[in-house]
């Protein structure tokens, strides 16, 4: 588990309120006696850690350190209470993994130079594939790029004003905080994205896609390393490669740059009856229709998916 005093990008104070304004919610702060870290979000159906983001905003620790804590702030609310916390060293319980890589400024550097890493590296870039850090410039290409591939994915995108409002908004020089967008292009036409915040010494690869039609260019290998040094550039310590699957493929990707695994699960006090996250054939079903069709329900699907 990574040290409790380095707070991960969902730490920064702007988001609940950000987050909440985006989407109609309101910002809630627990009360100050209960001693808890964390910034939520009153969606009007739960009090949430903070939607949308890989952990709780605050340090990363076990539920079992929070848990009666948790359960007093869910009796006085009266109101059910979410949140995404750490599970601990055990998989048993974590729906998702965090893999995060340390970012040593030499053992990097030496692992994105030699190996089958580097060779993949090198064969995206001799292929013509090029990444480049963009700016507000660059949301659009993303926003494509991202919308199709969670839609081959059986999902809903979070919006163009979801992204925006993170490039405006998050940056700030006195927390030491920043967003980046990375895109990689092939011939002129984006084949992969990345949208990244930073908070102080840590480092988030929040959001990511590449165009699976074309795995001979390597793409995300040439995304990562770019972000990677990019974060080794910046100041920080720990990259995070974001949420996966545990033992999916994406999560065996992610395994090979030598990460370590934060199992990260869910959290609902009272316990959930149903959750649709825990039905795989809605997605099936999702990705057959057509996008076109989809498109409109997207946002309004992602608002509450998170």
């Amino acid at each position: 588990m990574m040290p409790e005093t380095l707070l991960p990008a969902s730490a920064h104070p702007v988001l609940p309120r950000l987050v909440a304004r985006l989407f109609g919610w309101k910002a809630y702060h627990p009360p100050d006696e209960l001693e808890l870290p964390y910034g939520f979000v009153d969606t009007g159906r739960e009090v949430f850690s903070l939607p949308h983001f890989n952990h709780a905003a605050g340090p990363i620790v076990p539920y079992t350190t929070l848990a009666d804590k948790l359960q007093a702030l869910q009796e006085h609310l009266r109101k059910p209470v979410g949140l995404r916390l750490s599970a601990g060293d055990s998989a048993i319980s974590a729906s998702k993994v965090v893999s995060l890589l340390r970012l040593d400024r030499q053992a990097c550097p030496e692992l994105l130079l030699h190996g089958s890493l580097a060779r993949k590296i090198r064969a995206a870039h001799s292929r013509g594939v090029t990444v480049e850090q963009q700016g507000s410039d660059g949301l659009k290409a993303f926003m494509a790029i991202y919308e199709r591939r969670l839609h081959q994915l059986g999902s809903a995108n979070l919006p163009l004003r979801f992204f925006d409002a993170l490039m405006q908004s998050y940056p700030d020089k006195a927390l030491d905080a920043g967003a980046m967008l990375h895109i990689a292009r092939y011939q002129g036409r984006c084949v992969g994205a990345a949208f990244s915040l930073r908070f102080g010494q840590w480092f988030e690869n929040g959001w990511f896609a590449t165009d699976i039609s074309q795995p001979a260019l390597y793409v995300a290998y040439a995304l990562h390393d770019a972000m990677i040094r990019d974060a080794l550039a910046s100041g920080a310590t720990i990259y995070s490669f974001g949420r996966s699957s545990p033992g999916s493929g994406v999560h065996r990707f992610k395994q090979l740059w030598g990460t370590s695994d934060l199992y990260i699960a869910q959290y609902s006090i009272p316990p959930k009856r149903h959750d649709w996250r825990n039905y795989p054939w809605l997605h099936n079903i999702w990705k057959k229709v057509p996008l076109p069709l989809a498109r409109p329900f997207n946002n309004n699907i992602a608002k509450w998916m998170y």
